[in-house]
């Protein structure tokens, strides 16, 4: 079996992950998490940055909020870091700080992945000019967590999802375009 495919059992297991931060009953704990990536990264050459990302980036899709914000904030600058970070944010419900780690990510390269998914979600007002639109897709995300209407947060809820899952997709298959400025050179 693949890196990819091991670390995608990670996460699609416990269902596609909230728009809010309510702790699912089907997410895996902290220590379980961290157990089954370790477990899966065994043979993989990722370096330390990666496997923090790759660790924050589980934290966030089973509900840890907390475990994730803190591997993230020591990785400022860090496009995968930031992106996570946005995400936390979003779901948290916190608009302006959401916006803040989107700016500072501007345009990734996951967010093509999500332009066919929107579509055939139906929500096109998420794609303008063939581009995706992250503020978009936060707003229909907030607004989504204070009207609850079930079939628009399903349907972002799976958005979200192919988000989380592309740009696991990326981590695994990309290498890091620059040491993260806290690594140590050897």
């Amino acid at each position: 079996m693949l890196v990819v495919d091991r670390l995608r059992q990670i996460f699609v297991n416990a269902g596609n992950p909230g728009l809010d931060q309510k702790i699912r009953a089907n997410a895996k704990s902290v220590d379980e998490v961290r157990a089954a990536l370790a477990e899966a990264l065994q043979l993989t050459a990722f370096d330390a940055p990666r496997q923090s990302q790759l660790l924050a980036l589980a934290y966030c899709w089973h509900d840890s909020w907390p475990a994730a914000h803190d591997i993230v904030q020591t990785m400022e600058g860090d496009p995968a870091a930031d992106f996570i970070h946005a995400v936390l944010h979003r779901r948290e419900g916190d608009a302006d700080n959401a916006r803040y780690w989107l700016a500072r990510i501007s345009d990734h390269p996951v967010f093509t992945h999500l332009i066919p998914v929107a579509a055939a979600e139906g929500f096109t007002d998420l794609v303008s000019d063939g581009v995706w639109r992250p503020g978009a897709f936060l707003a229909r995300c907030l607004h989504a967590q204070t009207t609850a209407e079930p079939t628009e947060t399903a349907a972002l809820m799976r958005i979200q999802a192919a988000e989380l899952l592309a740009l696991l997709d990326h981590l695994a298959t990309h290498p890091l375009s620059k040491p993260h400025p806290h690594q140590r050179s050897s």
